[in-house]
């Protein structure tokens, strides 16, 4: 099945209905969540499992209700999840302008809200790698940007990013981030947000 159908399979879909997925990849791994990918990486959903083993770079089947986080973001509950082998995606390099994406099949019922002033495809679920220049570091997570000059609901410039920075005296300084593209909601509107799995510093 074509990736754009496969999208449509999984997050065109109301919350509560079951579906069934063979064979994704995951992308990253938490403590009682993990992200899957199409291998060709068009796109990626949540599948929430507390208490899971499962860690990146294995090969899953899921079976679920799909269902609407408080955060607005689509995401696969999950019943039953079984490996059936290995596989690895590599992070999509986007600049921070393009995370989050617009709507994607969204009507308010179905498919995944896009982040408010979204730019190209949805990309809510993928596993991505953006670099930006720190402009604020709070308690387990941070501030990047790399000239887009994204904003959200706080007085930060740039994308928020959940993770820790690995230097002393940060703010100015430029970093990597790979990980998961999500997103938080205030009010009505979605913003997007990072999951990190790795932070490197630019020198």
């Amino acid at each position: 099945m074509p990736a754009s159908r496969m999208a449509l399979y999984a997050k065109g879909r109301q919350d509560d209905e079951p579906i069934s997925l063979s064979g994704m990849v995951i992308s990253a791994a938490f403590t009682d969540d993990f992200y899957v990918e199409s291998s060709d990486r068009c796109w990626g959903i949540r599948v929430d499992k507390p208490g899971h083993s499962f860690a990146a770079g294995m090969k899953v089947d899921v079976e679920g209700l799909v269902e609407t986080g408080t955060n607005g973001e689509r995401y696969i509950l999950a019943t039953t999840v079984s490996q059936s082998g290995t596989g690895s995606v590599l992070p999509v390099y986007l600049t921070n302008k393009f995370l989050g994406g617009e709507d994607l099949y969204y009507d308010g019922i179905t498919g995944q809200k896009g982040v408010k002033n979204g730019y190209g495809p949805n990309n809510i679920g993928l596993l991505v790698s953006t670099c930006g220049r720190l402009t604020y570091v709070g308690d387990n997570y941070f501030y990047i940007d790399d000239g887009s000059k994204v904003k959200d609901n706080s007085t930060h410039v740039g994308v928020k990013v959940i993770g820790t920075v690995p230097c002393v005296s940060p703010i100015g300084k430029y970093v990597r981030v790979t990980g998961i593209v999500s997103c938080f909601k205030a009010g009505e509107e979605l913003y997007p947000l990072l999951r990190s799995t790795e932070v490197t510093l630019i020198e």
